[in-house]
């Protein structure tokens, strides 16, 4: 297999930056002072250490042995709360050193820190939310959370390779005039992606920038008038130096009737551009379409009933999708289901799309299964995203327990050209709660991971950890 050499690091451009750095000063000041503060900030530090054992711990597809190592984590959390505003900082890291397979016994190292820092303050009438973060990851070791996909993941989270990915992401949202007769809303979100030390092709820098801003007025009890304008910029360190901007704005009227009926329905117009580097030349392409996204909901004694039509421009075009949802709440489970169909521009066939999430307690323990599959798209093609999750509990005892975790990740691109990738993971643990603060755990995990021309890589593994927790505060 040919591996593309790393390219030199280039500061991503972000027309935005400037823009999200004067508002983030700015937030602050929305806020109102002097709240009466709530006796009791809790500081707690989480370590947990143990061993583990794998065949494959760096996942590669010539693996070359057993590695066995010694893994600590350190995590601390501040967390402080008034009858107005919360504070909450926490951070961690993992220090590792064993024998790996490749070479002989390693000095210790620090891996994988992060750290978060979330503020938020509410009244009657406003409310303000900051969140900062930052965090280092190991590109072949990463742990994909299966619900990552339908949510603010990235295809090229299932990418195994050399090398770590640095995030930062700085968020702002606030809210004037919550439940009044006028409500102005904005939120602001900066991500910033780099890589280092890697080779595939796919996993390149990136900046990301959001700005989101909403108006309702009331014109009656029940009927509000909303009025959106939304914005999206990605500047891509790729091949061909990609910047892509979104920008969609849209009217529209909520209403709701007393037997818990409510009906919206937006309409608007969004402008989506692309520029790239082809051929020493620097090009744009545009495409433009009407918007629009209508939305029924029932609410019924066990649970909702819900509708939407929507369309939507992207890298692809446009995306005609329709949805039909039902929550349930039932005497021993609960049950909240969408499905779907979805048609795009550029794809010849309609998609199946919808959600599961299920829950049963039992009188030992519980059950949950979690199931999607959406429609998103790229630069170069849709993209098919499936996501799996079963999960067991089984209590044997009221100190100990056994759990078992089934999971499967998947991106299946629809032009034929690009690359299917997939993941599945299984997990059996044993817990056992040793003391208040003290708990122990044993299991054992493999995992798959597999890309369209190329041989799977295959892990199994097996641990044991000890961790307890310090309350240093109060």
């Amino acid at each position: 297999m040919t591996m593309a050499a790393r390219r030199p690091e280039r500061r991503p451009r972000s027309r935005g930056v400037l823009t999200l750095a004067v508002v983030l000063a700015a937030l602050p000041a929305a806020a109102q002072q002097g709240a009466e503060t709530v006796p009791g900030p809790v500081l707690r530090l989480n370590v947990t250490s143990g061993v583990t054992a794998s065949d494959n711990i760096d996942r590669e597809r010539e693996p070359a042995g057993t590695s066995v190592l010694s893994q600590t984590n350190l995590r601390a959390t501040y967390d402080s709360r008034t009858r107005t505003e919360r504070l909450t900082i926490s951070g961690g890291v993992q220090l590792e050193f064993g024998a790996y397979a490749d070479e002989e016994i390693a000095d210790p190292g620090l891996r994988s820190p992060f750290l978060r820092v979330a503020y938020q303050r509410q009244t009657r009438s406003a409310q303000l939310s900051l969140d900062a973060a930052y965090s280092v990851t190991d590109v072949g070791r990463e742990r994909v959370e299966f619900g990552d996909l339908d949510g603010d993941g990235e295809p090229e989270d299932l990418i195994l390779d050399r090398g770590t990915r640095a995030d930062t992401r700085l968020g702002a949202a606030l809210v004037l005039g919550r439940d009044g007769p006028a409500t102005y809303s904005v939120e602001l979100d900066y991500s910033d992606k780099r890589y280092s030390d890697t080779t595939d092709p796919d996993l390149n820098d990136s900046v990301t920038l959001s700005f989101d801003q909403g108006l309702s007025l009331a014109l009656t009890r029940t009927t509000r008038l909303l009025l959106d304008l939304d914005y999206r910029e990605r500047d891509e360190d790729d091949a061909e130096d990609t910047f892509e901007s979104n920008i969609a704005a849209t009217v529209g009227l909520s209403h709701a009737w007393n037997t818990g009926l409510r009906a919206s329905a937006r309409f608007g117009y969004s402008i989506e551009e692309i520029t790239r580097t082809r051929d020493g030349a620097r090009t744009t392409e545009r495409q433009d379409a009407p918007v629009f996204s209508l939305s029924l909901n029932q609410q019924r004694p066990n649970g909702a009933i819900s509708a939407s039509l929507s369309r939507q421009l992207g890298e692809q075009g446009t995306r005609t999708t329709l949805r039909f949802g039902r929550a349930l709440e039932l005497p021993r489970s609960s049950i909240d289901a969408t499905l779907g169909i979805s048609g795009g521009e550029s794809d010849d066939e309609l998609r199946l799309v919808g959600t599961l999430d299920y829950s049963r307690p039992t009188r030992s323990g519980a059950l949950t299964l979690r199931l999607s599959q959406q429609v998103s798209s790229d630069e170069d093609t849709d993209i098919l995203s499936t996501t799996a999750n079963l999960g067991y509990r089984h209590e044997l005892s009221r100190l100990s327990q056994v759990s078992l975790s089934l999971g499967l990740a998947a991106t299946d691109a629809v032009d034929p050209d690009e690359t299917d990738r997939q993941r599945t993971s299984l997990q059996v643990a044993y817990s056992r709660r040793l003391t208040e603060d003290w708990n122990v755990n044993l299991g054992l995990r493999h995992s798959t991971s597999r890309e369209s021309g190329l041989d799977p890589i295959i892990e199994n593994a097996v641990f044991a950890t000890v961790s307890r927790r310090f309350d240093l505060l109060p």
